[in-house]
């Protein structure tokens, strides 16, 4: 029998926004709270969503034109295991 659990917080960061609203307002709809990046924050944002800024989890600055910082080990370790 599987184990079914609740998502509680979710990365999303995506070059296409295609689709991406009816997502993002499912997972706030569940209360999932959702850590994003740069233009996919502001996206979210302006669909009235709650985001936390992903530097928010790592207090490290976006590098490589903001390719790296949800590789951050902070990220992953502390929310999205």
């Amino acid at each position: 029998m599987s184990e079914t659990r609740k998502i509680k917080s979710a990365l999303i960061s995506v070059f296409s926004k295609d689709g991406l609203d009816e997502l993002a307002l499912e997972l706030h709809r569940q209360g999932v709270q959702i850590y994003s990046t740069g233009g996919t924050q502001v996206f979210l944002e302006n669909l009235g969503i709650k985001v936390h800024a992903v530097e928010s989890l790592t207090s490290y600055p976006s590098i490589l034109g903001g390719r790296v910082k949800t590789l951050h080990p902070k990220v992953f370790w502390r929310h999205f295991r």
